[in-house]
């Protein structure tokens, strides 16, 4: 066994037999980060949880592929194209959409929204109706038209989707209104309020979901379309049908992914998860400065040892050795204890949900905190402290020099 090691961990162990104010200042040292060290695999794994949850809601938004036009913010639709892209393996649908902005006015309150009217076949394997909160995801029925708005219309609007005597009113500008602004310069829609999902602050604050034939006559849009949406198979890779759509549209068309539908908010999601690790490792590193004291306080307690290892002619660099590594071994240990205790909590967390995001009146997709434990997390978590670590060790470490008649 490695000598300096073998050492460190006689000193280490020394925390079980006696009760001197050095040990207790390595068992502080321990137990500061071991706390930390589980308060970061649990923040680390909830963030991951509310990420998961997210993007599952995103994706029954989202379609798996979004065809829109490099210029301009429509065009004409095409059968023929959609067969052909209807036809790739891998792919079940195309949904036509019309999305414009419009003003909503209900009993007096207005909101600007955006208007999403997707074509019939929308709802066939669509499952945003698992994410509708009251009412029920219905278009249409038979000539009338129904609208299903996001949470933050329908509390903006203050929609009784339970009062079918009064409608929504939609209101958009006439594109061939000219410059003239008139009350003939906008066209007025009225429709049913149908229902209320719940999928992301922004994306509830803005869309209302409606038919398609309804968005034509609202925005006069009769055979021109905003975009298509590629509907595809569960275990399809869109990666590699991505090309073929793309082949098939030509160059005035962009084909994107579901990341590209909604970077920002992937790129939100992202940024708050490692700021909070960041800062937790701020506060990581200043528990590790017990490390520093301790250490410290280590060397000059066996400054005896230090003597005996240099008549033995142990070098300066093996003495630095050992206090390194029992720097290291404390951090090791304060990980170790730390990871178990924090996988532990996720766990129970999973299983029980004992801390619940809203006790009260239960509005969020799911009752308690989701958590997701990855073990490049854990992975990551484990090897920051160890770093966090080796430098807090350095510092005292490398004081030692012809301490006690050690020699270099």
């Amino acid at each position: 066994m490695n000598l300096e090691l073998f050492i460190a961990k006689r000193y280490a162990a020394a925390f079980r037999k006696r009760r001197n104010i050095i040990n207790v200042i390595s068992l502080i040292s321990v137990i500061a980060i071991a706390g930390a060290t589980m308060a970061l695999v649990v923040m680390l794994s909830v963030f991951n949880g509310m990420e998961g949850l997210v993007i599952s809601m995103l994706n029954t938004f989202d379609t798996s592929l979004k065809i829109e036009p490099v210029e301009g913010k429509h065009f004409p639709t095409d059968s023929t194209t959609i067969a052909r892209l209807e036809n790739l393996p891998g792919v079940v649908q195309v949904v036509e959409v019309i999305e414009e902005n419009a003003l909503a006015e209900y009993n007096g309150r207005q909101h600007i929204v955006r208007v999403k009217g997707v074509s019939s076949n929308y709802q066939t394997f669509s499952s945003i109706d698992s994410l509708t909160m009251d009412g029920k995801f219905l278009l249409e029925e038979g000539d009338l038209n129904y609208a299903v708005m996001g949470s933050g219309v329908w509390y903006l609007l203050g929609v009784n989707i339970r009062d079918f005597l009064t409608q929504l009113t939609l209101i958009a500008p006439r594109r061939m209104s000219g410059n003239t602004m008139n009350v003939n310069s906008f066209n007025h829609e009225y429709i049913i309020p149908g229902g209320v999902f719940s999928i992301q602050q922004e994306l509830d604050e803005k869309y209302i979901f409606v038919p398609l034939r309804f968005a034509q006559s609202l925005f006069e849009y009769d055979s021109l379309r905003s975009f298509y949406e590629v509907w595809t198979l569960t275990d399809a890779d869109a990666a590699k049908i991505k090309p073929q759509v793309m082949s098939i549209m030509g160059a005035d068309f962009r084909v994107l992914d579901r990341y590209e539908q909604q970077k920002t908010i992937y790129k939100v999601m992202k940024s708050e998860k490692w700021a909070g690790f960041l800062i937790l490792t701020f506060i990581i590193l200043i528990s590790a400065f017990n490390t520093i004291s301790s250490i410290a306080m280590l060397i000059m307690d066996k400054q005896k040892d230090m003597y005996i290892l240099n008549a033995m002619g142990n070098p300066v660099s093996r003495t630095r050795r050992i206090f390194l590594w029992q720097g290291l071994l404390q951090s090791a240990m304060g990980a170790a204890i730390g990871i178990v205790i924090g996988l532990i909590i996720c766990l129970l967390q999973n299983i029980f949900g004992f801390i619940p995001l809203d006790a009260e009146n239960g509005s969020f997709a799911v009752n308690y905190y989701p958590v997701i434990v990855q073990w490049t997390d854990i992975v990551l978590v484990f090897l920051t402290i160890m770093l966090i670590g080796l430098i807090t060790a350095c510092i005292p470490v490398l004081g030692i020099k012809r301490q006690g008649g050690v020699t270099e």
